[in-house]
């Protein structure tokens, strides 16, 4: 279905949008922060979050942590690698920062969301983003 845009939204933003969203696909194990991939973009990181508060639901900040929490997920379900690996592949030093960031967006610790029973990611597959 057609969307119709307001007159105020210009294509050069809406690209700027796409093209945070195919860095952040390429870029997400390394780099976690909304300045890294506004300086990708030659925006400022405030220029970056004014766009995705006209375009999109999220903020940058969120789609950055929802990506590496879909992809966390995705190892804890289907691989046996220790959390300690998981955040390590994922661009996290300390286990404890993953960790936290994990159980911020999820409502669970890591270890305890590959215990849980049922489906692929148990009751709380469905809500990364809350």
């Amino acid at each position: 279905r057609e969307q119709i845009l307001p007159a105020t939204f210009r294509d050069t933003d809406l690209d700027i949008v796409r093209q945070f969203n195919v860095l952040l696909e390429k870029h997400f194990r390394r780099l976690h922060q909304v300045q890294d991939y506004a300086g990708l973009l030659h925006r400022s990181p405030k220029t970056l979050t004014n766009l995705f508060a006209l375009y999109t639901e999220k903020s940058p900040l969120q789609m950055i942590h929802d990506r590496v929490c879909l992809e966390a997920r995705r190892l804890l379900l289907y691989t046996d690698k220790p959390v300690r690996e998981i955040a390590a592949h994922l661009g996290y030093d300390e286990v404890a920062h993953f960790s936290r960031l994990f159980k911020n967006r999820m409502g669970i610790a890591p270890a305890d969301w590959r215990k849980l029973p049922g489906e692929p990611g148990g009751e709380m597959s469905g809500e990364i983003g809350k």
